[in-house]
């Protein structure tokens, strides 16, 4: 009971310095996936957001991320002429905190009787100098606001419970799709005060999967796509005339799922392949785009990269996206026909096209339908296939003659629930949150007003349905002025 005690009062403690308001209040962001807005980007939001760029401190957990290139700039250089303040994790040393230091040398001391409560110790130990350490990072840099790519981990929820006690609140977006029905699914995501989804459909995958996270906020997709059209028109269910049928073909993680860690099995992910690369060798009408979560996975699949290499030079209608580092699939939908992806879940990848205007179909390989009831009703065999064959076979009748299957990877009549703005506005959104946020915390507000006054404004914005509630739970209601 001592130490449950101890543990407790050093995972809950705070600074002796922490009344004392800092001269300007900051936003932390830890540089993940790139800068260049055209791409994933870590200062997505930042465009018409109205924050100052001095309130916002870029920091790099290793010298090889701050090197990272887009075009001729370093991270390090582009954020230089931005104005924002940049720290080197590996060189910013934490200063002690003497009552803190305390605690930890009482928790070190603890008496040891047998070599679980040997880790035990080891690792609380560990876990809350973790904590020490973050809590100084952003009490020293006036840190009030959060933001990281990151969808789970041991660090995030240190950093989290070290942001909490001072005080300040994260935020976080969405990356993996989640499904609706899998309670549990994603345990352990997204440790953040704040979460910013597409849609409707979202949210309840991730209210279902975390509970925990108390304030879901309806912003949109939060890239901005720029001179990007499909070939589609659902409006009339017409395509535009062309000789080649053109397909983008999206994949995910393989493995031969030989450890605890479990994703598309390689075997499956080969005859994926083959069956769409046979195709497109015995079919002079088909065009093929590829675009590989990473290329190393390819690793897994024998003979695969060749054959698509020899594709590419023998047919010039196969198409390898060999650098797709920070690029996302919907850079890719200019005059595509149809949108082809597998995934151990649905995949977002998949989602963002449709909400661009592709058509798209899944392969069901890991048999998502007691998951998925809802889209299993209205969309098997028409953008989710359980068989693959019968998917390529509808495929094929769809390319020659569009009217037999004219409803195949149509998801327009529900995209209104998985993004009910497609405006390329969500990071605008985010970043106007994010200010109101960072002004509240300028005017002394605590964290729970803040995020209420912020969630008041924003349902002011763009209308109370955008802040997501759950029926099940019980929350403090939002007040909207006439």
């Amino acid at each position: 009971m001592k130490k449950l005690i101890l543990f407790s009062r050093i995972l809950n403690f705070t600074n002796q310095n922490s009344d004392k308001k800092p001269l300007q209040v900051n936003i932390a962001v830890n540089y993940q996936e790139g800068f260049d807005l055209n791409k994933r980007s870590d200062i997505f939001w930042y465009p018409k957001s109205g924050i100052k760029a001095e309130s916002v401190i870029v920091y790099y957990e290793n010298p090889q991320m701050m090197l990272d290139k887009d075009a001729e700039l370093t991270a390090q250089e582009f954020f230089r002429k931005c104005g924002f303040k940049q720290i080197k994790l590996w060189k910013w040393k934490s200063p002690i905190k003497h009552g803190f230091k305390d605690e930890l040398i009482k928790l070190k001391s603890l008496k040891q009787t047998n070599e679980i409560e040997k880790w035990l110790n080891k690792n609380a130990f560990s876990l809350c100098k973790n904590i020490l350490y973050w809590s100084t990072f952003f009490e020293e840099h006036g840190i009030k606001l959060h933001y990281e790519h990151s969808e789970f981990g041991l660090e995030s929820i240190i950093k989290q419970i070290a942001l909490h006690n001072l005080g300040g609140c994260s935020l976080g977006k969405l990356r993996s799709y989640p499904p609706t029905n899998i309670k549990g699914g994603f345990l352990g995501y997204y440790p953040y005060d704040i979460f910013c989804t597409w849609g409707n459909e979202s949210a309840k995958g991730i209210l279902t999967s975390n509970p925990h996270i108390e304030n879901i906020i309806l912003t949109g997709f939060p890239y901005c796509l720029r001179n990007n059209k499909t070939k589609n028109d659902f409006q009339n269910g017409n395509n535009i005339s062309r000789k080649k049928f053109s397909i983008l073909l999206l994949d995910t993680n393989n493995s031969p799922n030989k450890v605890l860690s479990q994703t598309v099995d390689s075997s499956a992910m080969t005859m994926f392949y083959k069956k769409f690369l046979d195709w497109t060798r015995n079919d002079q009408s088909i065009e093929l785009t590829i675009k590989p979560k990473k290329l190393h996975f390819f690793e897994n699949l024998n003979g695969i990269l060749e054959i698509i290499e020899d594709l590419e030079r023998t047919t010039n209608r196969c198409h390898l996206v060999k650098d797709s580092h920070g690029k996302m699939a919907s850079n890719f939908l200019r005059d595509v026909d149809m949108v082809v992806s597998i995934s151990a879940f649905m995949p977002s990848v998949l989602i963002e096209t449709v909400i661009h205007g592709a058509r798209g179909v899944f392969w069901d390989y890991p048999n998502i339908r007691l998951y998925e009831p809802d889209l299993y009703k209205w969309g098997e065999n028409k953008v989710i296939f359980p068989d693959l064959d019968e998917m390529l076979s509808r495929l094929e009748i769809y390319k020659n003659n569009h009217e037999k299957y004219p409803a195949l990877g149509d998801w327009s009549e529900h995209l209104d629930d998985i993004d009910p703005f497609r405006d390329n506005r969500g990071g605008e959104r985010i970043g106007t949150y994010m200010r109101w946020l960072l002004e509240g915390f300028e005017q002394g507000m605590d964290r729970e007003e803040n995020i209420l006054k912020a969630n008041q404004l924003y349902a002011e914005a763009w209308g109370k349905d955008k802040i997501f509630k759950s029926t099940k739970r019980i929350t403090r209601p939002i007040s909207v002025k006439p």
